[in-house]
């Protein structure tokens, strides 16, 4: 429509109300709000303006009807938080291809405001915006690690510590690396159903705050699901190692290798990473949050080396070739806190959240955890 909302009324003269049977005008996120990225994508592969020009449209309809100036949700940002987070990731990223900072401070106000109340402190996200209900889902902690990732890169690089402590603590937990649980079902009714143990490993689907599955009958994994956690997990590799004016980067403390270094990291049990630059530049190396104060230092092959604090990283010369080992000791710490109206104890050591309390559920997302000392 003329002012960026999804026209039924249109569709309907197209004859392709069928496509969107159960669609209605009012529901902006999960119709023109999931576009925008896509027609960000679209743009940047065709250079086709009208791409751009209705992502624009888009983004700023569901801008304007589906959050408050503050950032809380209104009724047309629907019930279906992906939609949501997919949404404002795809507005996240047009805001700043086209420098429209009032749209990306709004996106910010709606993270901030609006999603928080269906998150934890350490990355799960809830499904459904206002059913009482603990199930969650891998694509939105994707988006909004995303999100994050998009802020660390065109406004402050001290996203990256949330971005990391989400990925860490709620995505990659979520995949599903167990089938013992699993039983093979002897007359499937489809493909769906056929050799699941096996097909079930690397997928991603509905955790809880603690666990895999609410219930042995729910959905541990889908494709979509997964589809949307690959995704995240792509865009974040793309981060872990940059350069810019000022040197190599190393934002994210992931064991990774691109043109500009191979790092080697023994995190989460032992505060370690490894870093061997392929160019003969400046280094900086994020300094990670929860720990114990004074013990992050840098060595170099002639012993340690100083650094000088930039923002929150940590400033050193390296040579092609040498290798630069970051040390530091993530403290062990605990808290509690309500996660959507239900009270839990979170253990993090370091930026990880490594111990969710409370029962229920089956398959835990976190095992037993031991620190290297």
């Amino acid at each position: 429509g003329p002012d960026g909302m999804f026209s039924y009324e249109k569709i309907k003269s197209m004859g392709k109300e069928g496509v969107y049977l159960g669609i209605s005008d009012t529901m902006q996120t999960t119709t023109s709000g999931r576009l925008v990225g896509a027609l960000v994508a679209c743009y940047r592969v065709t250079k086709n303006p009208l791409a751009l020009k209705l992502a624009g449209g888009y983004a700023r309809g569901v801008m304007e009807h589906s959050f408050t100036d503050d950032g809380r949700l209104t009724d047309d940002a629907s019930n279906h938080i992906h939609s949501i987070t997919s949404s404002l990731s795809g507005i996240l990223d047009y805001a700043f291809l086209t420098g429209d900072d009032k749209m990306a401070d709004k996106v910010l106000r709606v993270y901030k405001n609006g999603l928080r109340e269906f998150m934890s402190s350490y990355g799960w996200v809830k499904e459904q915006a206002w059913l009482e209900t603990d199930q969650g889902e891998s694509n939105q902690v994707g988006d909004v690690i995303e999100m994050l990732l998009l802020f660390a890169k065109h406004r402050d690089p001290a996203y990256y510590a949330e971005a990391e402590k989400y990925m860490r603590s709620a995505l990659l937990p979520q995949q599903v690396i167990d089938n013992s649980f699993i039983e093979d079902n002897p007359e499937p009714k489809g493909d769906y159903q056929r050799d699941m143990p096996r097909r079930i490993i690397g997928g991603f689907g509905f955790a809880t705050p603690r666990a895999h599955l609410q219930q042995e009958w729910s959905a541990i994994n889908t494709i979509d699901i997964t589809e949307g956690a690959v995704q995240a997990i792509c865009e974040f590799a793309r981060h872990i190692i940059t350069r810019d004016d000022l040197g190599i980067r190393v934002n994210l403390l992931f064991g990774w290798e691109n043109e500009y270094a191979r790092t080697e990291s023994s995190l989460p049990v032992k505060g370690q990473i490894k870093i061997y630059p392929k160019l003969t530049d400046s280094l900086l190396v994020r300094i990670p949050g929860n720990i114990r104060k004074g013990s992050f230092k840098i060595y170099g092959p002639e012993g340690e080396r100083k650094y000088t604090a930039v923002q929150n990283y940590a400033l050193v010369s390296a040579k092609k070739g040498e290798e630069i080992t970051v040390r530091f000791a993530p403290l062990m710490t605990e808290k509690g806190e309500f996660i959507y109206h239900r009270f839990y104890g979170v253990r993090y050591y370091g930026e990880q959240c490594v111990w969710v309390s409370g029962e229920g559920g089956v398959y835990p997302l976190f095992g037993e955890f031991v620190p290297e000392e």
